[in-house]
């Protein structure tokens, strides 16, 4: 492994020992000025926005104006370019900054030879935390670390790579410098599960498959809308099903609350003859409404229902056509897996006719499937062939497929192919318009993430989860961004940046335990205890252990499946 150094001037920067010295005596600089040279410096062959120096530094975007503007201030005040002169760090007005001053390597040197047993990337579940170095009396400098902690790196982020699970589901674009910018939105929905009268198998995809089309189909009118996994987690959490709160405006208001959204839907189905009626009841702060409309299947009593209310609510409804079929197979896909039942959306994938099952965004779900069963050859060449069938005609599916097979490559530990793909998937991605599936980009980049963290390139790996995360907060997707969070504070621990470790872990724990994420909790509870074995902090850990254990017995004695 190469470790350089860099020379300027009379300064030289070595990354790896967190350092700047001046005529060989050692500057002292605040550690995020120093980062901010660091990453400026790396960069020098482009402008950096903004927004970007933010995640790479910081990574998240709760970092306030001034904090923003005196690291940089700091670190061309101790490179002697401060006031008009910017011959090392030039801003660029209305975007970022750009490193300007000649820079030579120096030092490059080879890194001691380790065993190949030891060096080859070990693959575990990307279920599991990431790996987390042991504590030590003495902070050790990322040039001294063992490399096998580098490694060792496991995410805990299944459930955000981009499969299609829901937990990852409507993620709007950003990046002002990589990406089109997003509108913001003010306004936030949260759709309840439908409550479909009369109950039956036959039916049972409407209660995920019709709440999620009409989750799209707000979207679609550029609304606000809780990611569906999270709704989920409020409706494990509180009890909540629509046919016992019917009429129980205060409890859902209690749910609306929690959701943090200006509306919740609560929708009903039913099913009379030939026709279906929805009815879509609206809780707002001192609202309690509701409108109907009929529809020949499910998903059309639906988008009129939807277009209804949008008009109510002072909307414009989306310039999207009626559901056509394909739309109606793909949702009743999409709810069994959302469900986590793989034989019955097998079923719903072999039922159309040869040339439905041909689409790429079929191909996509299937794929989706396999993985979920461990079947990953078949995956990897269902991901394939969607890849090539939806080249010009679905480019959504496309980004779909190069996540896909980014994800099957970390499952057969080829971290650097999966890197290739998510960034392939990453400007697929950024092609698409504003309207289409929103959360494309921001999965790209956390899968990226999570394979530059096995590459153990860990600060490439905190820019793209601190993205991530970015984009995740700005959709409401509050669990997926906890678990983002999570893992960047493991992250912060390899690079020995315990504090802000802890701090990373205390936010993302509040969120596990707002939504009763308990499995994620203890896991991010066990990382804490760590850090603060790290910081000289045996009391504050043995407490944080504590918590960890209790939370794991009542797994063990409720079974993950119940929380």
């Amino acid at each position: 492994m190469r470790l350089v150094r860099y020379r300027f001037g009379a300064f030289v920067l070595d990354p790896a020992a967190r350092e700047l010295t001046r005529n060989g005596e050692r500057i002292a600089l605040p550690l995020k000025s120093l980062e901010c040279v660091a990453y400026l410096l790396e960069h020098r062959q482009r402008a950096v926005g903004r927004d970007e120096l933010v995640s790479a530094v910081w990574g998240r975007a709760d970092v306030s104006d001034t904090v923003i503007t005196q690291a940089p201030r700091r670190a061309r005040k101790a490179l002697g370019d401060a006031g008009d002169r910017q011959t090392v760090i030039r801003t660029v007005p209305g975007f970022g900054y750009r490193w300007v001053a000649e820079v030579e390597v120096v030092d490059a040197a080879i890194a001691a030879p380790v065993d190949e047993a030891e060096a080859e990337t070990e693959y575990v579940s990307v279920s599991e935390p990431l790996a987390m170095p042991e504590p030590a009396s003495a902070p050790v400098s990322a040039a001294s670390e063992p490399r096998w902690r580098r490694w060792k790196v496991v995410m805990l982020l299944a459930a955000v790579l981009a499969l299609g699970v829901v937990a990852v589901a409507g993620l709007p674009l950003f990046l002002r410098s990589n990406a089109p910018a997003v509108e913001a939105v003010q306004t936030q929905v949260t759709v309840l599960p439908v409550q479909v009268e009369p109950a039956g198998a036959e039916v049972s995809w409407v209660r995920l498959g019709a709440m999620e089309y009409a989750a799209e189909r707000l979207r679609a009118a550029r609304m606000k809308v809780t990611p569906t996994d999270q709704t989920l987690h409020l409706d494990a959490v509180l009890g909540v099903r629509s046919a016992d709160i019917a009429m129980d405006v205060d409890a859902l208001r209690d749910v609306r609350v929690r959701s943090d959204a200006r509306w919740l839907l609560v929708p009903t189905a039913r099913k009379l003859g030939g026709q279906w009626r929805v009815q879509l009841r609206t809780i707002g702060q001192d609202e309690d409404t509701s409108v109907e409309a009929t529809g020949d299947t499910a998903l059309q009593a639906m988008a009129v229902a939807i277009d209804s209310w949008l008009q109510r609510a002072g909307s414009t409804p989306p310039r999207a056509p009626a559901p056509t079929a394909l739309q109606e197979q793909l949702r009743r896909i999409d709810a069994e897996l959302d469900a986590g039942q793989l034989d019955a959306a097998r079923v719903q994938i072999q039922a159309p006719p040869e040339e439905v099952r041909r689409r790429a965004s079929v191909q996509v779900r299937e794929g989706q499937l396999e993985y979920r069963a461990g079947h990953m050859a078949a995956a990897a060449r269902l991901f394939q062939q969607a890849e090539v069938q939806a080249s010009t005609t679905e480019p959504a599916a496309r980004a779909k497929a190069l996540m896909g097979l980014g994800s099957v490559a970390l499952r057969d530990g080829r971290a650097e192919q999966a890197e290739h793909y998510y960034s392939q998937a990453l400007d697929a991605a950024a092609r698409i318009e504003t309207g289409g599936d929103v959360g494309l980009l921001g999965n790209a980049y956390n899968g990226r993430g999570v394979a530059r963290a096995q590459l153990g390139q860990l600060d490439a790996a905190a820019s793209d989860l601190g993205q991530a995360r970015m984009t995740m907060r700005r959709t409401g997707d509050t669990v997926s961004a906890a678990m983002v969070g999570s893992n960047l504070g493991r992250i912060e621990g390899l690079r020995n940046h315990w504090s802000q470790a802890v701090q990373e872990f205390d936010a993302a724990i509040e969120v596990f335990r707002r939504y009763q994420v308990f499995d994620y909790m203890a896991a991010t509870l066990a990382s804490k205890a760590m850090a603060e074995l790290n910081m000289v902090q045996p009391a504050a850990a043995a407490a944080t252990i504590g918590r960890s254990v209790s939370l794991l017995a009542r797994l063990e004695g409720a079974g993950l499946g119940a929380v």
